[in-house]
């Protein structure tokens, strides 16, 4: 059954990247789960250009890493400069080959960015890391698919996805992908700086889901998506502390929530928006690896860095579609795929 089959690709997909960055111990450990999760049941590219989205990620970790060299003297240039290469960068993977290619570039870029930002020291260290993180995500989702590939059914309804125009052009999302960037990366170094990675991430992700979709009812959606994912995430924390903070707990309780949320979007298509939102925030919330979280109040600062980061995205993502239909000009020739 095709919901059957897409819950398993996803949870093999969150399964083999949370083992995977807990071995390796790399920081931010949420990157590879929810990269994973973006890119396993992805309809435009996902599957089809891995070596694509691996050049991306490693084009956007090493400008990232240079931005911090450049501005190690002056750390407020970050924001303008992360900006630019966001922009530029953004642009440029979204017209030739799609959102997944510029979502991980950016999250390659920001991730970095956003340590040296408000924790200067080891930052190049950690924007290495960072991308080993999302190259293992893509492995990982590379590995899942090859595993439980798309069935007939799934491969209909993602070549029907890929056949709308994308909502706005590379010109409109170059503008506001930097501009998410400095929306990202101000709000949390005056609000939340201690959680500026998952905020800058989040907005990232939702800012490129939100520029991709055919349907724009799929908002509100998304907006409920977001509440769910938040709840669940808290939940499913308090959860894994009542039961002794176990490792293999918290690893079990990740692939079955994300598989379930999955398989409940293949099911329900009418609703898939909402449940794979709700993935995408349990996966930035309630992803504590290696260890989990000793207080709950950590979790709930993620889960408001999170919910915050797609308020902002929200905003952009709106932005940006307004301006896609305003300059009907600026829109693509060709569907990207």
């Amino acid at each position: 059954m095709t919901p059957a089959r897409a819950g398993l690709r996803s949870a093999t997909a969150a399964g083999l990247a949370a083992l995977a960055v807990a071995v390796f111990g790399f920081p931010q450990p949420f990157l590879a789960v929810l990269a994973s999760q973006l890119v396993v049941s992805q309809a435009r590219g996902g599957g089809r250009f891995l070596g694509c989205n691996l050049w991306a990620v490693g084009i956007g970790a090493f400008s990232g890493v240079g931005a911090l060299a450049l501005c190690a003297q002056e750390p407020w240039l970050l924001l303008p400069v992360g900006g630019i290469v966001a922009g530029i960068g953004g642009a440029c993977w979204w017209g030739s080959r799609g959102p997944v290619a510029a979502m991980v570039f950016l999250m390659g870029l920001v991730a970095p960015l956003g340590s040296g930002l408000i924790y200067p020291e080891g930052a190049v260290i950690n924007g290495f890391a960072h991308a080993g993180s999302l190259i293992l995500a893509l492995l990982a989702a590379a590995v899942a698919r090859a595993l439980f590939g798309l069935d007939a059914d799934e491969q209909i309804a993602n070549e029907e996805i890929a056949a709308y125009p994308l909502a706005v052009s590379k010109t409109a999302f170059g503008l506001l992908s930097g501009l998410s960037v400095l929306a990202g990366f101000g709000t949390s170094a005056l609000l939340l700086p201690g959680f500026v990675v998952p905020l800058s991430i989040s907005v990232v992700a939702a800012c490129c889901s939100f520029g991709s979709m055919p349907v724009p009812g799929v908002i509100g959606q998304k907006i409920w998506g977001a509440i769910l994912g938040g709840v669940i995430a808290t939940v499913f924390v308090i959860l894994v502390a009542g039961a002794g903070n176990d490792l293999a707990v918290l690893v079990g309780g990740l692939v079955v929530v994300l598989g379930t949320l999955e398989a409940m979007a293949r099911r329900s298509v009418s609703a898939a928006g909402c449940y794979r939102q709700a993935a995408a925030i349990f996966a930035v919330a309630a992803t504590m690896l290696p260890a989990p979280l000793a207080h709950l109040s950590g979790v709930l600062l993620r889960v408001v860095s999170v919910w915050v980061g797609f308020a902002l995205a929200l905003l952009v993502g709106l932005a940006l579609l307004h301006f896609g239909r305003k300059h009907p000009d600026l829109n693509p020739d060709r569907r990207a795929g």
